[in-house]
């Protein structure tokens, strides 16, 4: 398991809020090939306080989906989400209205194809600078990365 979570102790004294990981900046859940889901995880005690995490790496799991339920808590603050070496094959339709402040995406080497890309959805995030789709099922055509360019 290669997974551990970063108190970069920018936020709050740890002592007043009388848990370890009171204000996660940075949460590393790579590799956990027993996740069954976010939501799961942040339902079980002791319960991590989410709301200031700015970059999330859930890569080199089996997830099958991203729910945008589960990463409602993390949008005002999640800048980098990194869903890399998944089993994912689409991107929640929601994801441009849930995540507005992301910056970088990164969802290489998983089942996504142009059609379940969201790519309105994907025009909507407007603070998104990066976002890496390599080796998907034909993610890479110029036809559509002309049109996340438009």
């Amino acid at each position: 398991m290669d997974s551990d979570v970063v108190d970069d102790g920018s936020s709050m004294d740890n002592k007043k809020c009388g848990h370890e990981y009171c204000k996660l900046s940075r949460m590393n859940l790579r590799g956990n090939f027993t996740l069954v889901s976010l939501s799961s995880l942040l339902a079980t005690p002791p319960r991590v306080s989410i709301s200031n995490i700015l970059h999330l790496d859930l890569s080199r799991n089996e997830l099958w989906n991203i729910s945008t339920d589960a990463l409602e808590p993390l949008a005002p603050t999640l800048l980098t989400l990194d869903i890399s070496r998944n089993w994912i094959e689409s991107l929640p339709s929601s994801i441009g209205t849930t995540l507005t402040a992301l910056k970088e995406l990164r969802a290489t080497h998983n089942l996504l194809k142009p059609n379940a890309l969201h790519m309105d959805a994907l025009k909507g995030m407007n603070e998104l600078v990066l976002i890496d789709l390599r080796f998907n099922q034909k993610c890479g055509k110029q036809s559509l990365l002309e049109s996340l360019q438009s």
